[in-house]
């Protein structure tokens, strides 16, 4: 494949699947305000909880197989019948594992009640992901596309009848995911005619041997990711809790030097009026989220359209094609990250209800987590080409143990803000050491002369806007216009490149 038509194809790729990927992704930014006021705080939080359980039983039910469907089902001449039969013969034996466990689940307070709703979201949700995926790996792009419109908009149209209509609170937000799954998943079954490629002969031994030893190393990077990126809400929910009873049972002379001192540190470090707790600071926490999701979903629909690239690029031209593609996704993303900081009050303002206000405070700091997490899943894509999914694992797993240690020691101190500093610090590990081991295989190109001159002004205008010095939006500004003009050039290289 030459050089332009690398670009040519990386780039068409990449805009064919935004259609679909960006629509599907982008609802869970935009239901925001509609969740905010259908939803209590308690409500909002409790439900993300039962969600995000549901993310990570998903690798452990499928065995990460979908992974293993994408990654083979791009290689030309392989087994397509095998491939996408066992990826769909793992995913139901593995859910047929879950509905036996399915009774361990209602010991966990917040799934009591809804167990049966979460096996549902579990089963259709890895069915889907394996369906998508197979589709992505038959070029089918087209097609993944019009799935994700059509999926976004069954969702709109199920949280409006669930929510609004029937009123059906944290179920009906559970609910209406399920019914999206369920029905895109008989979608893609018969526009690809997916039943053609179902056949329990065709998974031979090697087949099976091939892809869980490809998968399987990633059920704990997948568990590991999410305990980097998620595993704080459930920590914000105990630990807080546990700290607001203990102060409960205190004399009552001690609370009132507590909520002395407690008012001093908030006046000196401007922290919010209100401390939330439990389910409520998950909330809070669960909003200061989404407007760097934002970042994340642009790098997820590119991390798409990326892998099928590079899977088919010629090994002799990978080096130069990754360090071309990966100085433009660095600019991008640094500068993407800047307009967020710098909106942050903003983003807050337009997608939450004023009760949420306080989360802007924690938007910086995930901002700058986030964009370590793009850049260090970016280098990932080196172990995927390799097929060592294993140091996946190892340098995920470095991110994981960071992040549970350090939540430990700064949510008790610091509340929602230690999380937030917690998985920004994971995720900058994560990425430094990716960015040094990756290049025993492919020598990516830095061009730390823009890199690292982006990074420190990112970092500067992330604590601009945490202390509110004077004159800080236009302090915000000129550091975003600043990192606009240092990586300017860059940015119209690649444009050259394709057209």
């Amino acid at each position: 494949m030459g050089s332009g038509n690398s670009y040519k194809k990386l780039f068409s790729t990449t805009m064919i699947l935004a259609i679909g990927s960006f629509s599907s992704k982008v609802l869970v930014f935009l239901l925001v305000p509609f969740y905010t006021r259908v939803l209590s705080q308690s409500e909002y939080g409790t439900a993300n909880l039962i969600t995000q359980a549901c993310n990570l039983l998903m690798p452990l039910v499928s065995a990460g197989i979908a992974n293993a469907v994408i990654r083979f089902a791009l290689q030309k001449g392989s087994n397509k019948k095998g491939i996408f039969s066992m990826g769909l013969v793992t995913v139901l034996c593995g859910g047929g594992v879950l509905l036996l466990l399915s009774p361990i689940l209602s010991l966990l307070e917040f799934v009591q009640g809804y167990t049966f709703l979460v096996f549902l979201y579990v089963l259709m949700s890895a069915l889907h992901t394996v369906c998508a995926q197979f589709v992505q790996g038959l070029k089918y792009t087209k097609l993944f596309a019009l799935d994700g419109v059509l999926r976004t908009l069954m969702t709109i149209g199920f949280n409006i009848l669930l929510l609004v209509v029937f009123d059906l609170g944290i179920a009906g937000y559970v609910l209406a995911t399920i019914l999206s799954d369920f029905l895109s998943t008989l979608f893609l079954w018969f526009m690809a005619s997916l039943g053609r490629y179902f056949s329990l002969s065709h998974i031979d031994r090697d087949t099976r041997r091939t892809m869980l030893r490809y998968s399987v190393p990633l059920i704990p990077t997948m568990i590991c990711v999410w305990i980097v990126s998620m595993s704080d809400q459930y920590m914000i929910e105990y630990i807080l809790n546990d700290l607001y009873s203990a102060a409960a049972n205190l004399p009552n002379q001690v609370t009132h030097i507590m909520g002395v001192v407690g008012d001093a540190c908030k006046r000196e470090l401007s922290l919010p009026d209100t401390y939330a707790v439990g389910s409520a600071a998950v909330a809070i926490y669960v909003i200061s989220n989404k407007v760097p999701h934002i970042l994340s979903i642009v790098a997820g629909i590119f991390g798409d359209a990326w892998q099928i690239s590079i899977v088919s690029e010629d090994p002799q031209k990978q080096r130069r094609f990754f360090s071309n593609v990966f100085a433009t996704y660095q600019c991008v993303a640094l500068a993407g990250s800047s307009g967020l900081i710098m909106t942050a009050k903003i983003m807050v303002t337009l997608l939450a209800a004023p009760s949420y206000y306080s989360a802007w405070r924690y938007i910086p700091v995930l901002v700058l987590g986030i964009t370590c997490s793009c850049l260090a899943t970016f280098l990932g894509s080196i172990y995927m080409v390799e097929r060592q999914s294993v140091h996946t694992l190892t340098t995920t797993l470095l991110g994981a143990f960071l992040n549970i240690g350090l939540n430990l020691l700064t949510i008790p101190r610091m509340g929602v803000m230690g999380a937030a500093l917690s998985t920004c610090l994971s995720y900058l590990l994560m990425f430094l050491v990716r960015g040094i081991h990756t290049r025993k295989y492919i020598p990516v190109s830095w061009r730390l002369h823009k890199f690292l001159p982006s990074c420190v002004l990112v970092v500067l205008q992330a604590a601009l806007m945490l202390w509110e010095v004077p004159l800080w939006p236009l302090w915000q500004i000129l550091c975003f216009l600043l990192i606009t003009l240092l990586n300017i050039k860059e940015l119209f290289r690649s444009l050259f490149r394709l057209f």
